[in-house]
C-alpha cells in the first residue's frame, strides 16, 4: 500500500504519536477524533500542535484520492514533533475472523501506568506487536490486555467496549475501560 510523508522529515521516530483511522470508500470515519488524539498527545510531549492540522488535511486529501472505490481501508498516521511531518500510510483491513478468541494478559505499559504518556498512544514507543505476537502464539488473535489492578485496558490491535444486551458501551475519550477482569 503507499506511504506519503506531509512535512520535511525523512524517516519517522520510533516514540510519537500515533492512530489510524478507518475510510469507506476513501471517506475518513472520525477524523476529527483522530486530529484530537494527534493533538492531545503532542501537547502531552510538550509539542507544538499548530503544524498537524493542515497536513492532516493534506494526508486525508491524498488518502481519499489513493483509496479510489476501496470499500475500506486503514489510514496509519504518525505525527513526528521534531521535523513537524505527519507520516501516512494506507494498508487493507484483513477481515475479523469469528470467533475472534482473545488471550487475557498483563498490559506491556503496566509499569508506566502512570507516565502521562502512557494514554498516549506511540509515545512511549510501539509495544503492540510484541503482544499481539504472544496471544496468536497462545492461538488466539488478539490479546485482552489488563493493568496490574485488574482493570481491562485495550487488546492489541483495538479498543475494548462493552455489550449488555442492545447497549456497547466504548470507554470515554479521556480514559479506558475500567471493568474487573474476573
Amino acid at each position: 500500500m503507499p506511504v506519503e510523508r506531509f512535512g520535511p522529515g525523512l524517516t519517522p521516530p520510533e516514540r510519537a504519536p500515533r492512530t489510524a483511522l478507518r475510510l469507506e470508500r476513501g471517506l475518513p470515519r472520525h477524523a476529527e477524533a483522530h486530529l484530537v488524539r494527534l493533538c492531545t498527545s503532542l501537547v502531552a510531549m510538550g509539542c507544538e500542535v499548530a503544524w498537524l492540522e493542515p497536513r492532516m488535511t493534506l494526508a486525508l486529501a491524498w488518502a481519499r484520492e489513493e483509496a479510489g472505490a476501496a470499500p475500506v481501508l486503514a489510514l496509519r498516521m504518525l505525527a513526528d514533533p521534531a521535523s513537524e511531518t505527519l507520516h501516512v500510510g494506507l494498508e487493507a483491513v484483513p477481515e475479523t475472523p469469528r470467533p475472534y478468541t482473545l488471550f487475557p494478559m498483563l498490559h506491556p505499559l503496566a509499569l508506566e501506568r502512570d507516565n502521562p504518556l502512557a494514554a498516549c498512544k506511540g509515545c512511549l514507543g510501539p509495544w503492540s506487536a510484541g503482544a499481539l505476537a504472544n496471544a496468536r502464539q497462545a492461538g488466539a488473535q488478539d490479546a485482552l490486555l489488563h493493568w496490574p489492578d485488574g482493570t481491562i485496558g485495550e487488546t492489541a490491535i483495538a479498543v475494548v467496549g462493552l455489550l449488555d444486551g442492545r447497549r456497547f458501551t466504548l470507554p470515554p475519550a479521556a480514559g479506558r475501560v475500567r471493568y474487573r477482569v474476573p
